[in-house]
């Protein structure tokens, strides 16, 4: 069985909260692989150094573990699709030369819309009260299109419609593409928002990321309620059969 972990997952078995024996023993099964992906790795570079760890030490707690949960099973896009791969986390992550910066961090997607006016769409729209949130996934499009129809804003199916024909001046519209644009607009519309901070626009794309990933798994593991939410709402409205469970 392979299931895809969030980094939240790897963070908790590191700090011991967690352990691949108890991740075992919820799935039922002690044939378990849990792989690592270009996604982790590059959070992996975001850690800094703290107290008396240097980051090149946290560095080498990190690929320890990856490397026992993975078996040493790395999920990448070095070759353009996702491919699986045997090789050791720490190999892997030399070969990554793209790693982004603070700055970039910081800037996140940020120019494109500032969180001051998000809070006022939302406000607009009647979309800041999460009624979404609690909506069987069915019925959340219908209720999108109708309350941004109400304030004049079009409907949610127009947004995504807008959003794909941007995507493709670029080019072909990737899985991942797909999975993005839906986690950035759900959020924008208030479905399981995350926190706003300089990192969060950045780190939803991690989160798409991961969820990308895990599709090519039995399943996506993670301990981020948003993340879970997102994802499972994601694959419903794509299609896609991947469970995602929480531990």
């Amino acid at each position: 069985m392979i299931i895809y972990p969030d980094t939240n997952i790897i963070v908790c078995i590191e700090k011991g909260e967690l352990s691949l024996e108890q991740i075992k023993e919820h799935f039922g099964t002690d044939e378990l692989i849990l792989p690592y992906s270009d996604g982790h790795l590059y959070e992996t570079d975001t850690m800094s150094a703290y107290g008396d760890f240097t980051k090149e030490q946290l560095l080498a707690v990190r690929f320890s573990v990856l490397d026992h949960i993975s078996h040493e099973i790395w999920l990448t896009t070095r070759t353009k699709q996702i491919k699986k791969l045997s090789k050791p986390s720490e190999e892997a992550y030399k070969l990554i030369c793209d790693y982004p910066d603070v700055e970039r961090i910081k800037q996140g997607f940020e120019k494109n819309m500032p969180e001051e006016a998000r809070k006022i769409f939302r406000k607009v729209t009647g979309l800041e009260q999460n009624v979404i949130n609690h909506m069987a996934p069915s019925d959340i499009v219908d209720h999108l299109n109708k309350q941004l129809a109400e304030a004049g804003m079009g409907k949610f199916t127009d947004f995504v419609a807008e959003w794909e024909e941007q995507m493709k001046q670029t080019g072909e519209i990737s899985r991942y593409d797909r999975i993005a644009m839906y986690f950035g607009l759900l959020d924008l519309m208030g479905f399981y928002k995350d926190k706003a901070t300089e990192k969060s626009d950045f780190a939803r794309m991690w989160d798409s990321n991961h969820a990308d990933y895990a599709v090519e798994t039995d399943g996506f593991l993670s301990r981020d309620k948003r993340a879970r939410k997102k994802a499972e709402l994601t694959y419903f409205l794509l299609g896609i059969q991947t469970p995602v469970y929480e531990i």
